[in-house]
């Protein structure tokens, strides 16, 4: 289980891909394992008994000129490699172990060559084709540290038949080869290429859902007619004796996985037994339903092979789990409303022992979803935009969105607004720009890396009305909703200047005093669309705010605190924000009575 669950964290780590590519949900990567192979079969030829054949003899094999008489001998080894068929051969090393024998005399020099195959026919007058030198290893006149020899016995051609044969000869068969005697066990050593799948190739922006089966059995041949519903046992697949057949099936609920248009998934079968070198393929095909009378007799329909199992090591995660790309059928019962989808398990060789697996009920089924793309919210039109100073009363805020009487007017070039969600971010925005006629003005793509995104508009024509709109896009071809339609009015006029009158202050007279109240008047001076004032009087720094009338003046009160000369600064804002320019109205104060 603890590997089970190290391959599920794996499909889950967010890989460092392109975050504006979309993955082959066919994926893989090369990996490379190595395996270490004992002989099947070993035997040796002899020039001074040419017709007799020493198959699998339970003693060591001689190599070279030696004995009394002289006769000239070679050594063979058969290796089963038909569990690499298709691998690529990195490299193979053969260790040829001498036994611990008397080795005074000098041994020559001998070759390790690849060879055609062996039988129990092979002897001096039937031996095998010489097809390659594979390795030389030098003469010696004295002992060898270590008894043992590596050599390089990587094949320089196909092996015939899943079986690799190698033959040791002396290099020079004419002179005495010296005590050179080998073990009949040596080990062969090959380190081989396959295809791994990744648990998880695609867009890691996506959220991964897991889904456990809801629903399981397997049917047996010997037993035709018995069903075996929701077993607690393992499911068996393929042939574990000579007696039978078996497969299983998986039914999966989709609909407790989220909505939305699955982009990819992966079915991990997690094994109950033990990885076997060479192991045969298992298939995983897309069935009809199951249910409790489920029996090899009355099987579900085969529908399609979806994918297949490969060996390639014991070593990795597939030693303890099977992975299959069920991406196709997940994606198409998904797309014609199924609730469910089926998965059956078959051996690809159901004769043949080596195809047989136990699978546990608890796999998994993970689906990463593209979630659908919501329409834009909290439109707003900012009237500040990058060019227009905020009045002495900070920002306004945006404006939502509007069309007809009650559209706003905006100074210069306003910014819309908008927030995002959905999809596989990052996404792109679409925004369009017209008249309120209709005619198209201008349009923009810009990229959202986080949920919102204002946007710069085009400069527009003063008094003229203009509409604009978004939506969201992204990389799987989803397109959103258009945001309603947003319109605004352009008006970059700024008031005239305001007109400030004033009782008693009227004037430099000096009136009043402190104390005294005066009644101040701000007139819009001929702009119709006044519709805020500000004022000061230093030395206070602060301005303060009055809305205008309906008819664009507003009166206010103002009480002196000292006697002599002051200033009112005044500036009237329209509707759209513009601002007039300053107003300075300067009034003398009378000092009180001594």
């Amino acid at each position: 289980m603890g590997s089970f669950r190290r391959m599920l964290a794996r499909a889950l780590t967010v890989s460092l891909l392109s975050m504006f590519v979309v993955a082959s949900p066919a994926a893989a990567r090369t990996a490379t394992a190595t395996i270490v192979l004992q002989p099947r079969a070993w035997t040796y030829t002899s020039s001074l008994q040419p017709g007799e054949s020493h198959w699998k003899e339970p003693a060591d094999l001689p190599v070279g000129l030696m004995g009394e008489p002289p006769a000239v001998h070679r050594a063979y080894y058969a290796y089963d490699v038909s569990a690499l068929t298709g691998k690529k051969i990195v490299e193979a090393r053969l260790t040829l172990v001498r036994p611990a024998l008397d080795c005074a005399e000098r041994i020559r020099s001998f070759q390790l060559w690849q060879t055609g195959p062996i039988s129990r026919h092979t002897d001096g007058k039937h031996q095998p084709e010489w097809i390659s030198s594979l390795y030389a290893v030098p003469g010696e006149w004295a002992c060898r540290p270590s008894p043992s020899y590596e050599l390089v016995a990587t094949p320089t051609t196909a092996w015939e038949n899943g079986v690799a044969t190698y033959g040791v000869r002396g290099s020079f068969e004419d002179r005495p080869q010296g005590p050179l005697v080998f073990r009949n066990d040596p080990q062969l050593r090959i380190t081989y290429e396959y295809e791994e799948k990744d648990p998880f190739p695609g867009d890691p922006t996506l959220p991964v859902d897991a889904a456990s089966p809801d629903a399981w059995t397997h049917v047996d041949s010997r037993r035709r007619h018995e069903p075996h519903w929701k077993e607690e046992t393992p499911l068996p697949v393929g042939r574990r004796d000579r007696h039978g057949v078996t497969r299983s099936f998986l039914r999966f609920d989709l609909a407790t996985l989220p909505a939305g248009r699955p982009v990819e998934a992966r079915l991990f079968v997690r094994r109950a037994d033990t990885c076997r070198v060479g192991e045969k393929t298992i298939e995983l095909w897309q069935t009809g339903p199951i249910d409790e009378r489920t029996t090899w007799h009355r099987q579900p329909t085969w529908l399609r092979l979806i994918d297949t199992y490969a060996w390639g090591s014991c070593d990795d995660e597939s030693g303890t789990t099977l992975l299959f790309d069920a991406t196709e059928a997940v994606t198409e019962a998904r797309a014609a409303g199924k609730n469910t989808v089926t998965f059956g398990l078959r051996s690809s060789r159901e004769r043949d022992p080596g195809g047989a697996y136990l699978i546990g009920h608890d796999s998994l089924l993970r689906v990463s979803s593209l979630p659908p793309l919501r329409p834009p919210a909290e439109i707003m039109t900012d009237r500040s935009g990058y060019h227009w100073p905020d009045p002495p009363g900070g920002r306004v805020p945006p404006f939502p969105c509007t069309a007809g009487a009650g559209r706003p007017y905006i100074p210069y070039f306003p910014r819309p607004e908008a927030i995002f969600s959905g999809g596989a971010h990052p996404l792109s925005t679409r925004w369009q720009w017209e008249t309120l006629e209709g005619v198209a003005v201008h349009e923009e793509v810009a990229y959202v890396e986080y949920n919102g995104l204002s946007m710069g508009s085009p400069r527009g024509a003063d008094g003229e009305s203009y509409r604009w709109r978004v939506r969201s896009e992204d990389r799987y071809g989803q397109v959103s909703e258009w945001s309603p339609w947003c319109e605004y009015t352009v008006d970059i006029t700024r008031p005239a200047p305001a007109v400030v009158t004033a009782t008693p202050y009227s004037g430099l007279d000096l009136v009043g005093g402190p104390g005294v109240p005066g009644r101040f008047t701000f007139a819009p001076n001929g702009a119709k669309d006044v519709t805020d004032y500000y004022y000061t009087v230093p030395p206070a720094e602060r301005w303060q705010h009055v809305p205008a009338g309906p008819d664009g003046s507003v009166t206010l009160t103002w009480t002196p605190r000292t006697a002599g000369l002051h200033q009112m600064a005044v500036f009237s804002v329209d509707r759209a924000g513009n601002r007039a320019d300053l107003t300075s109205y300067y009034f003398a104060v009378a000092a009180p009575p001594q």
